[in-house]
Parts: C-alpha cells; sequence; structure tokens
C-alpha cells in the first residue's frame, strides 16, 4: 500500500489561519469516518488546539480529546466518542490519517495518509519543502492543494 501525504498551502502568514484550517481538516476527515491524530508541536499547542476546536465553528462540533500515547485512549474510528485525537508525539496504533503540525516528519512504519498544512510563514515554508523532500525519499503519493485567502 502506498502511503500518501496532502499539502494544504495557505496564502496567509498567521498562525491563527493554519491552526483553522486544521479544525476545518480535521471537521471534514472524521466525518468521511476516519480517526485522526492531529500531531502538535509540544503540549501547550495540544492544549490550545483543543480548546479552539470547541469554537473555531459555531455551526459544528469535531468530536476529540487529548489523547496520551496508550492504547486504551485510542480512537476507534467511526463511531468512537473521540474520532480526533490530539498530542504532541505519535500514538502506539497508527491512526488512520495523521495532521502533522511538527517540523519533521512523522515516524511511523504504518502512516497511511499524512496531512500537512503550509502557511507563509518562513519558518514553516522551509519545515514544509524540508519535509517535502522526506516524503519523496519515502515514495509517498504526494498531493498539493492551494487554499486562497478568504476574501
Amino acid at each position: 500500500m502506498t502511503s500518501q501525504v496532502d499539502f494544504y498551502l495557505l496564502e496567509s502568514s498567521d498562525g491563527a489561519s493554519r491552526m483553522n484550517m486544521v479544525c476545518r481538516l480535521a471537521e471534514k476527515i472524521q466525518r468521511m469516518g476516519h480517526n485522526i491524530l492531529v500531531l502538535t508541536v509540544d503540549g501547550e499547542q495540544a492544549k490550545s488546539l483543543d480548546a479552539l476546536m470547541w469554537t473555531f465553528s459555531q455551526s459544528s462540533f469535531v468530536p476529540h480529546a487529548l489523547a496520551d500515547t496508550s492504547d486504551e485512549h485510542q480512537s476507534d474510528g467511526p463511531g468512537s466518542p473521540n474520532p480526533v485525537l490530539i498530542h504532541h508525539l505519535m500514538m502506539k496504533k497508527t491512526p488512520e490519517v495523521v495532521i502533522n503540525l511538527k517540523s519533521v516528519v512523522p515516524q511511523s512504519a504504518d502512516l497511511q495518509r499524512v496531512v500537512e498544512i503550509v502557511d507563509q510563514d518562513e519558518q514553516v515554508i522551509a519545515s514544509g519543502r524540508e519535509k517535502y523532500r522526506n516524503y519523496q525519499i519515502q515514495n509517498f503519493t504526494i498531493r498539493t492543494h492551494n487554499l486562497p485567502a478568504k476574501r
């Protein structure tokens, strides 16, 4: 099975737009029935994203939870009370989709699909380019999506 990575390229350079896109993509992906790990930079970012997922949209709710890395706190996909888990470390059981906010490629032999969100911040662009090269070396199928700024 070939692993896939989707790069979502934002026109903005502010971190808030990037985090809102994480919420929107998590919502869309979980509605498609997939379990998700949002892999954050650190525990603080995980807590901030957890709070944002409660408030980013007044018209929807993303079932999610802060997680630890033990298997008993895993999402089991459709029907799970928390199909979206947020943590700064990879889980023991690799989820179907990883939304990666770290500056490096997640390490797991079982990665099926990864989502990378790249805004116009210079550091995010630089790490996005490096990750792109690493995914190429690992023979991922790579797709890019240019997302225009909302007007």
